[in-house]
């Protein structure tokens, strides 16, 4: 299984948006600093995720991006289908290991640790 560096992106943008209080914006600026990833492209990730509700932004001088719900609520396969599309083009043979990853919540992707380490943990506990 492999996913694009736009999903590894976006794990790693909601991760660190999941480390702030409910409801305080932090603006794409902060985040590529913190995580050395491109503005140009997190500006590019974060559209299809607040197309889904997955984020809000807050325009001002105090602004940026926030979640719309508490990290608990939710999964990295959401995450992945709202940078993906589609899953099933990414599962072969009729096995699903992507089904396991409904049930990991983003509060389980703990930073500092990569969130790939986190993933393939449980992609092999599906196995």
């Amino acid at each position: 299984m492999k996913f694009s560096t736009k999903s590894r992106y976006a794990l790693r943008l909601m991760a660190e948006l999941a480390r702030y209080a409910p409801g305080t914006t932090v603006s794409l600026k902060e985040i590529s600093e913190r995580q050395n990833l491109s503005l140009k492209y997190l500006e590019q990730i974060v559209t299809p995720l607040a197309r889904v509700g997955l984020v809000k932004s807050e325009r001002g001088s105090q602004g940026g991006y926030r979640l719309t719900k508490s990290p608990e609520e939710y999964t990295l396969a959401s995450i992945l289908h709202a940078t993906e599309g589609s899953l099933a083009a990414v599962v072969t043979g009729g096995f699903q290991p992507l089904r396991h990853l409904a049930t990991v919540s983003l509060t389980m992707v703990s930073l500092p640790v990569p969130p790939w380490a986190t993933i393939s943990r449980h992609i092999r506990l599906a196995l």
